[in-house]
């Protein structure tokens, strides 16, 4: 399980900002955590996202599986507060970082069980 604030520093270097042995100040890991909360209640109402419902739930916790999707998706957000374009952040395809973090989670969401009780129809 990833932590927050590992999510500040992979953001950051995800934006090629930081070398990898480099740390972001705290003011902008204050910055992308804000910024990454207000997207995470986006995410989860959306059900791209949930690590903050359940019983076991550590708010400073993002799943491992989940965490490349969720970079990709604050990065493209928090992109405009450290002075890059976010029509930079496009793949091959024209896909944007936050087209491709969503597509990572929805995957991620798509491989947890529901715990959802199913009914038998007989006929």
């Amino acid at each position: 399980m990833a932590t927050e604030t590992q999510l500040a520093s992979q953001v950051m270097n995800e934006l090629g900002l930081l070398a990898s042995e480099q740390a972001p100040t705290a003011a902008e890991a204050s910055d992308i955590l804000t910024r990454y909360y207000q997207q995470l209640l986006m995410l989860t109402d959306e059900d791209y996202a949930d690590w903050t419902q359940g019983p076991n739930v550590s708010a400073d916790v993002i799943p491992d599986a989940a965490m490349p999707g969720t970079v990709q998706i604050i990065a493209y957000e928090c992109a405009p507060m450290f002075g890059i374009s976010k029509s930079d952040l496009v793949d091959v395809q024209g896909r944007t970082w936050r087209e491709l973090g969503e597509i990572a989670l929805r995957r991620y969401m798509r491989k947890k069980p529901s715990y959802e009780p199913v009914y038998a129809d007989y006929f």
